[in-house]
């Protein structure tokens, strides 16, 4: 089995959209007649108490100056501890500390089919459209597996 990262370990503190993996044929060899049995996971490791993050797969043929959003999870804080022993008080998303209790999402290629595998120019990306609270941050990463 095969990982690739859509977004390796990050901590953000604004929407931002990572930047899209290629999924045309010609980087992995992937077929839009015959896609990859992927398994695409998202780690939530720290969100605040408050905090809450919208977080989305989006995929696009024309660099992100159009795309289509195939799945998205909302997140509501908190998630993780920074501490080995639960810390449930108000850091628990901080971007230091050991990030234990992670939030997992995770969606198989079967059940997005419109995903444009193996089409010319096509780049998936995981796209954390909104995230807000005081002073949101969020921890996270990003995979597919096939």
């Amino acid at each position: 089995m095969t990982t690739i990262h859509l977004q390796t370990q990050t901590t953000i503190t604004s929407a931002t959209a990572a930047t899209g993996i290629d999924i045309s044929s010609s980087t992995y060899g992937f077929s839009s007649s015959a896609p990859p049995n992927a398994l695409i996971q998202v780690r939530v490791y720290g969100l605040d108490t408050g905090d809450v993050a919208v977080i989305q797969l989006d995929d696009s043929v024309n660099s992100f100056s159009a795309f289509v959003t195939h799945r998205a999870w909302t997140v509501e804080g908190p998630v993780g501890a920074t501490a080995a022993t639960g810390d449930t008080g108000g850091s628990e998303g901080a971007s230091s500390g050991f990030p234990a209790n992670p939030v997992d999402f995770s969606v198989s290629w079967r059940d997005v089919p419109a995903i444009r595998w193996g089409t010319s120019s096509a780049v998936l990306r995981v796209n954390v459209s909104s995230l807000t609270g005081s002073s949101p941050h969020l921890t996270y990463e990003a995979w597919f597996k096939y």
